[in-house]
């Protein structure tokens, strides 16, 4: 790489790495004030079953009125409270689609390294570690699920006696991870998903032209997104998705070995949750 090149790379790194620790310092706030949270408020509803029961058993004389206005008081400010916070839910809801989005973007990022097996570059970057472990920690969590909520709460049919359904092409593509790992078995059903997924849901918005890939999703995001995830957002997805269908798609002609398949099937299933994810089932016309 020439020089010039590198002093014009350098502050992009040096930006990334500053945004990256930043935004780790507030996940770990959100982090403990989730923890704090969960843990108080299940700390009153264990209380709540036998003091209930307890009053219950209580006849109004038996406490006078000041410790009856006391426990009512503390009640009505709790749940006063508890509604306050469920009301921020649309924000932990967009604050879920933007980091399983940007989750998508390090996953696409990465494997970005792979698309040029000449470049001694992409070789050296093939078996650093932190690559390694960035696919662990995905194939950690449970996106499978995640994607199925996601799917019944869009009102996505598991059944479809004419088609299979999205469901059905997902669950065929998670089994086959835990079996025979192949292009056929894995990439082809996960694609097939998505495309069933897209067709349904462009059948249920507004009537608007759309061709590619990219276009069906911004389509999407602009009258079927949650309010708070603006274009920006979605045209990450569309730029993120084009890639993941291509890629799903060239797979069956390529000589993928068996950890590559689970790189782009990584790839194919993290971006599949952050777009579903960003989806308001409100907007969507009913089946």
């Amino acid at each position: 790489m020439a020089e010039d090149q590198r002093e014009t790379l350098q502050p992009c790194k040096a930006i990334l790495l500053k945004i990256i620790s930043e935004n780790e310092e507030v996940m770990d706030e959100i982090q403990k004030m989730g923890k704090d949270l969960v843990q108080s408020t299940q700390q009153l509803k264990d209380v709540s079953r036998p003091f209930y029961t307890f009053v219950e058993s209580l006849q109004d004389q038996d406490r006078p009125k000041e410790w009856w206005n006391g426990q009512v008081g503390a009640f009505q400010a709790a749940k006063l409270k508890a509604d306050e916070t469920l009301n921020l839910k649309k924000q932990g809801i967009i604050l879920h689609a933007t980091n399983s989005t940007c989750v998508n973007t390090v996953v696409s990022g990465i494997n970005s390294f792979y698309v040029e097996p000449d470049d001694t570059k992409s070789a050296v970057f093939h078996i650093h570690p932190s690559i390694n472990m960035i696919h662990k920690v995905v194939s950690s969590y449970p996106h499978s699920n995640s994607i199925k909520e996601s799917l019944d709460r869009l009102g996505i049919s598991k059944d479809d006696k004419d088609h299979k359904s999205s469901y059905r092409h997902l669950e065929d593509a998670n089994a086959a991870l835990g079996q025979n790992v192949s292009v056929i078995s894995t990439l082809i059903p996960l694609r097939e998903s998505i495309n069933t997924t897209l067709a349904d849901l462009i059948r249920r918005q507004p009537q608007e032209k759309t061709g590619s890939i990219s276009k069906k999703l911004v389509s999407l995001g602009r009258n079927c997104g949650f309010d708070g995830l603006d274009e920006a957002h979605f045209q990450r997805l569309a730029k993120r998705g084009e890639e993941v269908m291509d890629k799903l798609s060239d797979a069956k002609s390529a000589n993928l070995k068996r950890e590559e398949i689970i790189q782009v099937f990584n790839e194919g299933q993290t971006f599949f949750d952050a777009f579903l994810k960003s989806i308001d089932e409100k907007k969507l016309k009913p089946q």
